[in-house]
């Protein structure tokens, strides 16, 4: 397992939009900086019950998964995240982890943001440096 921390963004994706509308100030926006562990196993963003409280993020659902040990565990899923790392940035769900737990991100955001674990830095680099992504026709 490949994994690095890295310090990422996020934000309530519904107060930018309240923002873009005009109804609130920029500085309104919820937002917080934070040293993730950057998984290569994990499939998706985990943030904190802490963190999603102090952005006030919706709650969708939950959603059961499956730990390494084989015992299942199901998690509150957030809505509205926004994920930003340097000069990428993603809208994403969050699986919501209690307490104080350090956030994870996993491999969706990683691909939208298109970005990957370097093997031998041991950093978070983007998988096209220029920030191009290859699109199939």
């Amino acid at each position: 397992m490949l994994s690095v921390f890295a310090n990422i963004e996020i934000s309530n994706r519904d107060d930018a939009a309240d923002f873009e509308r005009g109804w609130i100030d920029k500085d309104k926006i919820r937002q917080i900086f934070v040293q993730s562990k950057v998984n290569s196993d994990s499939m998706v963003l985990c943030i904190n019950e802490k963190i999603r409280e102090f952005l006030g993020l919706r709650i969708i659902g939950t959603r059961l998964f499956q730990n390494r040990d084989g015992s299942r565990t199901s998690f509150p899923v957030a809505t509205g995240v926004s994920v930003r790392f340097k000069n990428r940035n993603c809208l994403t769900n969050a699986l919501v982890l209690p307490g104080n737990e350090t956030p994870i991100f996993g491999k969706i955001p990683l691909t939208a943001m298109d970005l990957k674990i370097h093997p031998t830095k041991n950093e978070l680099v983007g998988v096209h440096p220029e920030g191009w992504i290859t699109v199939l026709k």
